[in-house]
């Protein structure tokens, strides 16, 4: 899934240093602050895992309001992320219950000095924007490198470089099974992650909802280790040491393949019938990842003159392009069920 977590409490200081070493942060008296706000308008479509429009004040005990995105202090934040966008955050968590609208927000600022402050602020959704739910995987796991070769300590010729690793196919993207239905003005969503074993209860007084469901994104194959240079050749006390072969450069590693796309059942209660055309479910294929490239092969040692010269070392093959996954399911069907057993 998309929604990611703050940074956990143990290394805080060690990520804090890096990014308030020279920030204004560190012109604000930590012992003048009264609170830190999340300001945003109450009033604009709101609900879970969807962009939001807001920042973080900083209010000082003169009544002072410091905007912290306009200045560019890094606010530390629980339960909500901020996006690449300026000035836009997300939900980081799906909630477990219906009517669910207030999310506790914590939010801290750090300076060089290792002073912080924080305090909790709440979130409070109106339910008005629409369901978007994406369900990214992590990109699988990388190819390690292989090592470069050396010259060998007893012989004149460069040692090769070992292969690269083949990189970790993409993983599938979630199975989900989600019922939806309205009451009064409201439309319920009850999504089930059959992949998680999670269940996320969403609502919004909007008719639409949108799934995202990719497979995930192949590994990269490692790169080949380049060849080891061999010895340049030698004449000591009239007893010739030739020159020594470069080292072959090792082979890239495979690309990993494209995960599946996930699966996507929806069943829709003819209370809310009208979703049927406002629903929008891609399940696409994962990208494979790139393959490695080979190392590239030694040079062979400088020989003495009149004498025939070593030979280069090959380059290494490049690795395997690997294929995209395949495309998942999804369906939509109108039926009738006893939606009151999905409430909690």
């Amino acid at each position: 899934m998309r929604f990611l977590r703050s940074f956990p409490v143990l290394g805080f200081f060690s990520v804090y240093l890096a990014l308030v070493a020279c920030n204004p942060v560190n012109k604000i008296d930590f012992q003048e602050i009264d609170q830190l706000i999340l300001e945003y308008d109450p009033y604009q479509p709101l609900n879970y895992a969807v962009p939001i429009s807001g920042t973080v004040l900083i209010k000082m005990k003169s009544g002072e309001l410091i905007d912290a995105q306009k200045n560019n202090i890094y606010v530390a934040t629980e339960n909500i992320q901020f996006t690449g966008r300026k000035g836009k955050f997300e939900t980081t968590q799906l909630p477990s219950k219906f009517f669910q609208n207030k999310v506790p927000v914590k939010l801290t600022i750090a300076n060089k000095h290792e002073e912080t402050f924080s305090n909790w602020d709440t979130l409070r959704l109106n339910y008005n924007a629409p369901i978007e739910l994406t369900f990214s995987q992590k990109k699988a796991g990388d190819g390690a490198d292989g090592s470069n070769g050396s010259q060998a300590l007893l012989f004149r010729f460069g040692k090769s470089g070992l292969d690269g690793t083949s990189g970790q196919n993409g993983l599938n993207g979630v199975d989900l099974s989600i019922h939806c239905w309205k009451d009064s003005n409201m439309y319920f969503f009850h999504v089930q992650n059959l992949t998680t074993n999670e269940t996320y209860f969403m609502q919004s007084t909007a008719a639409q909802l949108s799934i995202y469901a990719p497979g995930g994104t192949g590994g990269d194959g490692g790169n080949g280790g380049n060849g080891g240079d061999g010895k340049a050749a030698e004449n000591s006390n009239n007893k010739i040491k030739y020159a020594g072969d470069g080292g072959d450069g090792g082979h890239g590693g495979n690309a990993g393949f494209g995960g599946n796309g996930g699966n996507v059942i929806c069943y829709i209660h003819p209370s809310a019938s009208e979703l049927q055309r406002n629903i929008s479910i891609s399940v696409p294929a994962g990208v494979p990842g790139q393959p490695g490239r080979g190392g590239v092969g030694g040079k062979p040692g400088r020989n003495l003159e009149g004498l025939s010269p070593g030979r280069a070392g090959r380059n290494g093959q490049n690795g395997v392009t690997s294929a995209f996954g395949q495309r998942g399911t999804s369906s939509i069907t109108l039926l009738t069920f006893d939606y009151l057993q999905l409430y909690r």
